[in-house]
């Protein structure tokens, strides 16, 4: 052991040489790039000498328990080990403050710990055997390293990092009605999810987010929230990128943001950002409100006890599939949420399959499913449900009757289906409901009984002088791939409504788009877009909706080259499976998403096809970085190891006018009746984002859902 020992002592030296030089000279020192991105690896190493230290600490102090000559050739061997990482450690902490953003006072002192606790580890390997001597320097060393690790969490982490845990139900107690709807719920959230890297210690970005004057003022790249332009505020641009993207907020790694909370800050933003605004000052059946009351009644449930045991993670993942997911309620509680997604794909099946976590399940989202009347049999066996969202599914006055016999159901969401006032005794007898939400059905304000225990939401009720804007035009089609003999059917749920559409991506204006008075045949690919108009009401916002036709099935396709991990959807099948991707929901199981690698995939048909058109259905959210390709080609062949290049399209450049385009695009590719048995299909994701875009110079995204051939 004495050669390897004796090259560790010499690199040691000068290890020790040259931080005693950047500790003196550190503010002559100007880090590059390329320096400050090897400085960032103090967040690697800086775990290895604080456990080979506390290693050394045990076996010191219980020395007697372990053969002496073991113990002495562990102490030469491992203390000249942990020298080299603490003083490596310290130099690269030495580099990576120079990026700047740090509270200058706590970083001082945190470096001068560091230091002092690199040097005192370096002494120790001189000494190297137990003794007097030896205790004491890594006693003191010990002691040092502590101070400088808990200012290191600080200026990480924040102030008070290693409390907060201790310190929710406190927070939950500073909820007050004469507060500011900010105060009460849009600043916990800054300081839950964004204040332990913008905060006064730690300026990263030179951004603070944990004042009002912090989130006003904005950081060194302009403001977070732009009131001149709050649909596409940098914060919300920020929230909505790829957790993997380096400028996504939160930083990958760190608590993220819930669906909810996200909603909110956008809402919150959109009205203009008011942080003065009392609580008590907003209407209950705002809608702002209504979502900000949402977060502190899900803070609340955070907070519960539950005394049931938690399913089985295996049971768990055994039941999610891409149209139902569960999830838990909250990390501390083996409480479950679950979603059910596409109506089209609906299954009453899953609810007896959910039986086997009937005692866990606390929320059930089932909001747009065609639920009937004969399966909240199912429903009423969770006894824990506290939550049910049964908005827009095809209940009535019978289900309601069951619903009332959950014990312990605080929360029903009704709007949209067929109850009627008629419900409103049978819900008055729970024992346990607070709220209903009523929308949208027959129910009225006046039909509610002003003594009521239960809050019911009925929605906005206008002012009948005031003008307001019609809600936008909805489709009856249950999937938004149709077979060549079927049309498309626009409605609305207002009588007397008339609507408006254009079939040619424009814009309906109120005199002169078509009007639509019967169902609507459709091309191969056809982008609907309507709007609602009614005397006496305001025209709604415009609806647009991209239908593709059932085409050629090929055979079998398969993927040539792996989408990312975390996009992977089902694999090749779902580039045929003729189910569309929701474009807000990339984990909603039907898209695959390429990056680093292009979209390459080989599709066999059953015999030799004609083909006159191939179309790529894609997911276009520019803010968020999925962007058309670079280029798409095509290759054809009746050996899948022979094919050649038929055709290369290079779509339209990308202009500062689609910054703000969020849609499902299909991308056309004309073949004109080449024939084959195999097709294969090659797209070049964009390799550099624009400059006017907020990642420029970084690659896009090619999000893929669907191929459809004709």
């Amino acid at each position: 052991m004495q050669f390897p020992n004796r090259v560790i002592s010499n690199i040691n030296f000068c290890l020790a040489i040259l931080l005693a030089f950047l500790g003196i000279f550190q503010d002559k020192i100007d880090a590059t790039p390329v320096f400050q991105s090897i400085g960032r690896g103090h967040l690697l190493l800086l775990h290895l000498p604080i456990g080979i230290l506390l290693l050394i600490g045990i076996f010191t102090f219980f020395r007697k328990s372990f053969d002496e000559k073991f113990l002495r050739e562990f102490n030469t061997t491992s203390i000249s080990i942990a020298a080299s990482f603490a003083l490596l450690t310290a130099i690269l902490g030495l580099i990576l403050s120079k990026e700047g953003g740090y509270d200058e006072e706590i970083l001082s002192f945190h470096k001068r710990m560091g230091i002092i606790t690199a040097f005192l580890v370096y002494f120790l390997s001189f000494i190297k055997q137990p003794g007097i001597l030896f205790t004491s320097v890594l006693v003191l060393s010990l002691i040092v390293l502590t101070i400088g690790s808990h200012n290191g969490a600080t200026l990480t982490h924040g102030e008070g990092f290693l409390q907060k845990p201790l310190m929710k139900e406190s927070v939950e107690s500073q909820f007050d009605e004469n507060a500011s709807l900010y105060q009460n719920v849009m600043k916990p959230i800054f300081d839950g999810k964004c204040t332990s890297c913008h905060n006064p210690n730690k300026l990263k970005g030179e951004l603070d987010l944990s004042t009002i004057q912090g989130i006003k003022k904005g950081g060194k790249n302009g403001l977070v929230i732009d009131l001149n332009k709050l649909d596409s505020s940098p914060l919300i641009e920020k929230i909505h990128l790829p957790e993997e993207n380096k400028k996504h907020m939160p930083p990958q790694g760190k608590p993220q943001l819930s669906n909810d909370e996200k909603a909110l800050l956008e809402m919150w933003i959109a009205r203009g950002a008011d942080f003065e605004k009392k609580w008590k000052e907003y209407d209950s059946k705002d809608s702002l409100y209504m979502a900000a009351q949402k977060i502190i009644s899900s803070t609340k449930s955070e907070q519960s006890n539950y005394d049931f045991k938690a399913a089985s993670s295996t049971l768990i993942s055994s039941l999610n599939d891409p149209f139902t997911t569960i999830n838990p309620l909250n990390q501390n509680t083996p409480a479950l949420h679950a979603d059910f997604y596409v109506r089209a794909q609906y299954n009453p099946k899953k609810l007896i399959e959910f039986q086997k976590i009937k005692e866990q399940l606390v929320e059930l989202n089932m909001g747009n499913m065609p639920v009937e009347d004969a399966e909240i049999k199912n429903i009423i066996n969770f006894s824990n449900l506290e939550k049910l969202i049964l908005n827009n599914s095809n209940i009535t006055d019978n289900a309601v009757t069951e619903l009332v016999k959950l014990p312990v159901l605080k929360s029903l969401a009704l709007s949209g289906t067929g109850v009627t006032k008629k419900s409103l005794p049978v819900l008055q007898s729970s024992k346990s409901l607070k709220e209903v939400f009523i929308w949208n059905t027959s129910i009225t304000a006046q039909d509610i009984d002003t003594n009521s225990t239960i809050f019911f939401y009925t929605g906005y009720v206008p002012d009948t002088s005031e003008k307001q804007a019609l809600n936008s035009p909805a489709i009856r089609n249950e999937s938004t791939v149709i077979d060549p003999k079927d049309s498309v059917t626009l409605y609305h749920r207002i009588p007397g409504v008339i609507i408006r559409y254009t079939l040619n991506d424009s814009l309906p204006d109120t005199f002169s788009s078509a009007i639509y008075e019967r169902p609507l045949s459709m091309s191969r690919h056809t982008t609907v877009k309507a709007r609602a108009m009614k005397e006496g009401w305001m025209a709604s916002p415009v609806s647009s909706f991209s239908f593709f036709q059932k085409g050629i099935k090929p055979l079998h396709s398969n993927l040539l080259i792996a989408p990312n991990e975390k996009y992977r959807a089902q694999g090749s099948a779902s580039l045929t499976d003729d189910v569309k991707g929701n474009i807000g929901n990339l984990i909603d199981g039907n898209w695959l998403g390429f990056r680093e690698n292009p979209f390459e995939a080989i599709f066999e048909f059953d015999t030799i096809t004609s083909l006159n058109e191939v179309i790529l259905s894609i997911n276009k959210s520019v803010g968020s970085y999925l962007v058309q390709p670079a280029y798409i080609e095509v290759f054809s062949g009746n050996d899948s190891t022979q094919m050649k290049l038929i055709k290369k399209i290079i779509p339209a450049p990308l202009t500062e006018n689609e910054k703000g385009v969020s849609k499902n695009e299909a991308i056309e590719i004309k073949l004109d009746g080449s024939r084959a048995k195999y097709f294969m299909i090659k797209a070049m994701n964009n390799p550099k984002l624009p400059k006017w875009h907020s990642g420029k110079g970084q690659k896009g995204w090619l999000f893929v859902d669907e191929v459809f051939f004709y």
